[in-house]
This record gives structure tokens, C-alpha cells and sequence, in this order.
């Protein structure tokens, strides 16, 4: 199961998971057209398909569709993909905007494990389960509520690799810039493309697949001792932030 799988790197996922043999459950908030276009790529993989729409800020919804999903399918993959953010700093950010940014980005993890957990528990090999987070929830950002959603799945992570050990493996990708469609405005803006790669060491912006990968190996066979772990995924930027950390307490 994919949530917010329709396009960007929920979709690359999906198609990387029916690439390595998973047939694939995605959800989706509105754009059904996208979910078929993702959905087709799967079955393109020679891999079946499920589409569930389904807003994520909704976590009654979020319930109803994950017991479903769970007695239909039977999974033995979750990843919690899809996120909610706001572009504007703390003055400007609504009450309303902080409760939807909470629900979707921590909540219905949360939810979803709760009701996929014995699914993904009942297989010969452990579960897996593999939460995308954001370099945000670590080195922080001017959009502080997604920031701190951020960094809450990754304390999220560590935990339930602990609490549902050994029958699933939870772990979590840290994203860095991505080549997205909820990146694509900013991106547009020549200054703010320049500063993002400048604060990248590999100079250059991410591609989907690129994290697709690293999330099918976590959902694989191939991860079968990891779990706990929280991979940076963002050409460098956190072992930047690290180096000019230790440098500045050195002075």
C-alpha cells in the first residue's frame, strides 16, 4: 500500500515496488487521473493494481480504508508517502492548516499502522513498513508545523521498529530536493533552483526514482536486518548541515 500515490514520488515508488514483484494499492486525494496513469505503470511491471481515493486528513476515513485494505489485500508493504504542507511562516499559517498538516503527515501513519499492523505481520518474512519523511524534520525550515510533522515520523519510526519488531521492519527515507510537482513553482524561480543547488553537494536536483529505489530495497527481502533506520536520500545536504554544525562549534 502506497498512500498518496498519483503522482511524484509516491508514484515513482509504486512503480519501483511492482518492478521488484509487489503488486501495489495506491491511495489518492483527487486525482484519479494520475492514480490510472500511476496505476498503468504497475501493470506495466506485469503487476496488479487497487485504487482507494481517500484525503488522509480524514483519519475516520483513514480507519475505514485501511481496515479494508487490509482484510482485501492483505499487505505485506505500507508506505506512508503522502504529505500535506504550507508555504508561509508561523504568522501566517491558520489553524486549520496546522490540524490538516498533523493529521495527514503524523496521524494517519499512525492509524494505518494501526490497522495494517496484523496484515503485515501475518507473512513468512517480516512486514515492512517505510515512512518518508523531509530533510526539514532534522535541519528544520522556515515552514515550521511541517517541519515539526517531519521530524515526529522520524521519532515515529524509531519506535514502532521496537514496538512491532520482529513481525515488521519500519523504516523511514529522509527526501531531500526532488524533481516534483509540489516543487515545481518553487523550483521555477531561477534564484530558488541556484540556492538549492548550491546547498546540494552533488549539484543537482533529484529524481523520483532515485528515492523509489532506496524505498523498494527497505520494502524488500534484501533489507531483511534493517530496521530503525532513517535514510538520507538528498545528495548530501544533511552531511552539509553536519559539517557546518561541527565547524561552528569547533570555533
Amino acid at each position: 500500500m502506497v498512500t498518496g500515490g498519483s503522482r511524484g514520488l509516491g508514484a515513482a515508488t509504486g512503480r519501483a515496488l511492482a518492478e521488484v514483484g509487489f503488486d501495489v494499492a495506491i491511495t489518492y486525494r483527487e486525482d484519479r487521473g494520475g492514480a490510472e496513469r500511476a496505476a498503468a505503470t504497475v501493470a506495466g511491471a506485469g503487476r496488479q493494481t487497487a485504487l482507494y481515493e481517500l484525503d488522509l486528513a480524514d483519519l475516520t476515513a483513514v480507519a475505514s480504508i485501511g481496515s479494508l485494505i487490509a482484510s482485501r489485500h492483505r499487505p505485506a508493504v505500507l508506505v506512508n508517502n503522502a504529505g500535506e504542507t504550507f508555504r508561509g511562516d508561523i504568522s501566517t499559517t491558520k489553524t486549520p492548516a496546522v490540524q490538516r498538516m498533523l493529521n495527514v503527515n503524523v496521524a494517519a501513519p499512525i492509524v494505518l499502522t494501526r490497522e495494517l499492523a496484523p496484515a503485515l505481520s501475518s507473512h513468512e518474512e517480516a512486514g515492512s513498513i517505510v515512512n518518508v519523511s523531509s530533510i526539514s524534520g532534522i535541519a528544520g525550515s522556515s515552514n515550521a508545523v511541517y517541519a515539526s510533522t517531519k521530524a515526529a515520523v522520524l521519532g515515529l519510526t524509531r519506535s514502532l521498529a521496537v514496538e512491532l519488531a520482529p513481525a515488521v521492519r519500519v523504516n523511514a527515507v529522509i527526501p531531500g530536493v526532488f524533481d516534483t510537482d509540489m516543487n515545481h513553482d518553487a523550483l521555477a524561480d531561477e534564484r530558488v533552483r541556484k540556492a538549492a543547488l548550491g546547498a546540494i553537494p552533488l549539484r543537482r536536483i533529484g529524481d523520483p526514482t532515485e528515492l523509489a529505489s532506496v524505498v523498494a530495497f527497505l520494502a524488500g527481502p534484501g533489507s531483511s536486518y534493517i530496521t530503525g533506520a532513517c535514510v538520507s536520500v538528498d545528495g548530501g545536504v544533511l552531511a552539509t548541515v553536519a559539517l557546518d554544525r561541527s565547524e561552528s562549534e569547533d570555533s
